[in-house]
């Protein structure tokens, strides 16, 4: 496994994050940017307004040091952290780096966004917040080791705070709701199918002892015609097999035809 590979140089773990740092720096440069200016006026009047990140009672004082950390650091390197090259030889310092910057404050540029698109988003809720403030130990390891010389364990739990980040993006967000609503969809019809099929049923149930009390008190070619209306089995229709097709399409989570399907239920 990529977790337990402790080769550098042929890390299969080296290849997975760097795929997911580089999807994380598309995600950040669409919906993040580059840290806010907190000695504007504009930023500090919405921050007070608002009761942003920088003025929460507990989480406020780290989140402003993480921006002149975030600050710092991309003037340094003429670039942000997101865009730092991310190999086998850079992956650590990396990592430790994002995790170090990770739920910074990124003003009113992006306020709305992370209110609506985001889920009111907060960077003290952050999965690489949260992970630097629960593993001081690991983040020590990453300042003087390598990622290489962590644990499997450790090492899967980075890969998940960069999983976690990724899915609280908008964009990933909405292709799960959409998922979910999708599974909800299937399964509203799933119980419109059901309740029609119980129809069906009880109403074959009641034609069968209908015809079972005209075999039993028939008389002559009476009995003989009701003998043979009960030996003969109807042929499926064209809306039975339909139905039945769909129903098979459901149960194999596949798609299905919505349009024919409510022709035959209707």
């Amino acid at each position: 496994m990529a977790v337990r590979c402790s080769d550098p140089q042929q890390s299969t773990y080296a290849d997975l994050m760097k795929i997911l740092l580089s999807s994380r720096t598309d995600r950040a440069d669409e919906e993040d940017g580059d840290e806010a200016d907190l000695t504007s006026k504009e930023e500090i009047a919405l921050i007070q307004l608002q009761n942003c990140d920088p003025d929460h009672k507990i989480h406020g004082e780290r989140i402003r040091e993480m921006n002149y950390l975030h600050e710092e650091i991309r003037l340094t390197h003429g670039q942000s952290i997101r865009h730092i090259p991310a190999d086998w030889m850079t992956l650590t310092e990396s990592i430790r780096l994002v995790l170090l910057t990770s739920g910074y404050y990124t003003g009113q540029s992006t306020h709305r966004h992370r209110l609506f698109g985001r889920g009111n988003y907060k960077g003290y809720e952050d999965a690489g917040y949260v992970f630097r403030i629960k593993h001081p130990e690991t983040m020590e390891k990453l300042q003087f080791g390598t990622v290489f010389d962590l644990s499997p364990e450790e090492r899967l739990e980075i890969m998940k705070v960069i999983i976690y980040q990724l899915l609280s993006y908008n964009k990933f967000r909405t292709r799960q709701d959409d998922r979910l609503s999708e599974l909800w969809e299937q399964r509203r019809e799933l119980k419109k199918l059901r309740t029609w099929d119980m129809t069906q049923e009880q109403e074959a149930k009641d034609a069968r002892l209908a015809r079972e009390y005209e075999l039993e008190h028939g008389e002559g070619h009476g009995e003989e015609t009701a003998k043979e209306q009960v030996k003969e089995r109807p042929t499926p229709s064209e809306d039975t097999l339909k139905l039945k097709h769909n129903l098979k399409l459901i149960q194999e989570s596949r798609r299905v035809d919505r349009e024919q399907l409510d022709q035959v239920i209707g």
